[in-house]
């Protein structure tokens, strides 16, 4: 089943919207928008972008850009060991944010040098510094050259 499809069924029971109610808004048939919400079909790109217009939910958004980029985008953080409280959330945010920065810049006398002129010692530096921060920012993928 889709993050997203999951992630629309229960946007509209949080907003109290019915699937009949969406499918008016979304312009196709109930049957669809339950076909969406169970996962037995991939959701539409214009149908997704009417559900994140409509419904005005973030994580919805989340699983819509999440879903639509092949990925490549942040995921909704869930789970037993995730703490959502804005306060933590932006904390945590800020101490990613500033390690990513650090990083940069240890990094920044390679990264102006053109990438062909790399030594073989710089290189791996560069992928270290890639690998490490691409699975902060995508956990479910694993990086590779």
């Amino acid at each position: 089943m889709s993050d997203f499809g999951k992630q629309l069924g229960q946007s509209l029971q949080e907003a109290g919207m019915t699937q009949l109610a969406f499918s008016f808004e979304a312009n196709v048939s109930r049957e669809a928008v339950s076909s969406y919400t169970t996962g037995r079909i991939m959701t539409p790109p214009d149908v997704k972008s009417k559900a994140v217009q409509v419904i005005n939910n973030p994580f919805l958004s989340i699983a819509a850009a999440y879903e639509s980029s092949a990925g490549t985008s942040p995921v909704i953080l869930d789970g037993d060991n995730v703490e959502l409280n804005r306060h933590t959330v932006v904390a945590k945010t800020v101490e990613e944010v500033e390690e990513l920065l650090l990083a940069i810049r240890r990094a920044q006398p390679i990264l102006l040098k053109p990438p062909s002129t790399w030594s073989t010692s710089q290189m791996h530096q560069i992928e270290h510094l890639i690998k490490r921060h691409w699975t902060w920012l995508h956990p479910q993928h694993t990086w590779q050259r």
